[in-house]
């Protein structure tokens, strides 16, 4: 009884010891693929987005975010185009996060798919692939 209530202390230690940070977006409705892979490729044109928010101005190591980020519809050849079959997406994103004596920068390609189901539907799926750096 002692050995498991031992090793359920420990898990549950565990658990509220591991956490991490995640950076602090505001105006979320205008930066959705900073959340969202999927929505890659959702506009007609390439979408570039940028910001950086500096917070407690004056107090040393306050936390600092920044992104930029990009995405735009994957075309192929006109003759092999239907209106109504599947689009892709491509899109790439680097963003830094900065609090007292931490930052994390990060770095993530992506791919969308977006299958039309009506005429006003669509259904898309998107992933991501990339790397975070840690420093303390």
């Amino acid at each position: 009884m002692k050995k498991n209530f031992f090793t359920l202390v420990l898990v549950l230690a565990g658990l509220s010891i591991q956490a991490q940070q995640t950076e602090h977006f505001t105006q979320y409705e205008f930066n959705q693929f900073a959340f969202n892979p999927a929505v890659a490729g959702t506009k007609s044109c390439i979408d570039i987005r940028t910001g950086y928010r500096f917070q407690w101005v004056g107090i040393e190591g306050a936390p600092q975010t920044g992104f930029i980020n990009a995405h735009a519809p994957l075309r192929f050849s006109k003759k092999n185009r239907n209106a109504f079959g599947p689009k892709h997406g491509i899109g790439g994103q680097i963003s830094r996060d900065a609090f007292g004596p931490f930052s994390f920068l990060r770095a993530e390609v992506v791919y969308a798919l977006h299958i039309p189901i009506n005429r006003n539907w669509t259904m898309s799926f998107g992933t991501s692939l990339g790397v975070k750096q840690a420093k303390i």
